[in-house]
């Protein structure tokens, strides 16, 4: 590996730090890293696929990553947002148009604009208290006046029954017009 100075600091380049990321198995974070790096239009493919190699730690993962690339990961803002868009692959769930945006001035999570349907991914942090709850509320009952369908789900529910909301979602889909 070789090293190369920035501001008088070592640090290692772009595919060496990708392919560093992918050998620990750091998946999530390597397609987070793709996606922002192609967000400052600084992503260079051949580059990062040319640092692979037979006998490389991460090789496969990192080409894995860069053949399944998905733009979304520059948009989300929590690891619960990283965990539904696996979830969409892993289910076969159509991903979000959108993530991370707001609608009405309202942050929303997963947006499915065609069906006019929001999914929140509600993570602890955010939505135990009875303030955040009674805003929640009141957010969701803004969206349905202006006709957008609301999910709500918590952490657990996708790992109880990811069935299940996979088959919600995508009945509201389908019936709202883009499934």
């Amino acid at each position: 590996m070789r090293r190369i100075e920035h501001r008088g600091l070592p640090v290692t380049s772009i595919p060496e730090t990708m392919l560093d990321l992918a050998g620990q198995d750091e998946l999530t974070l390597v397609r987070k890293a793709l996606a922002n790096l192609d967000y400052a239009h600084t992503l260079h493919a051949p580059a990062i696929r040319g640092i692979c190699g037979r006998g490389r730690p991460g090789s496969a993962a990192l080409r894995w990553a860069i053949d399944n690339y998905e733009p979304l990961f520059a948009r989300t803002q929590s690891p619960f947002e990283d965990d539904y868009i696996w979830y969409c692959e892993r289910y076969d769930v159509p991903k979000p148009d959108r993530l991370s945006e707001r609608v009405l001035g309202i942050p929303s999570d997963a947006i499915y604009d065609d069906a006019m349907v929001i999914v929140e991914l509600d993570g602890v942090d955010n939505h135990y208290s009875p303030a955040q709850i009674r805003r929640d509320h009141r957010n969701d009952k803004r969206l349905r006046d202006a006709g957008w369908l609301v999910l709500r789900y918590m952490t657990d529910q996708f790992a109880d029954d990811p069935l299940g909301i996979r088959a919600e979602i995508l009945r509201a889909l389908h019936t709202r017009g883009s499934g």
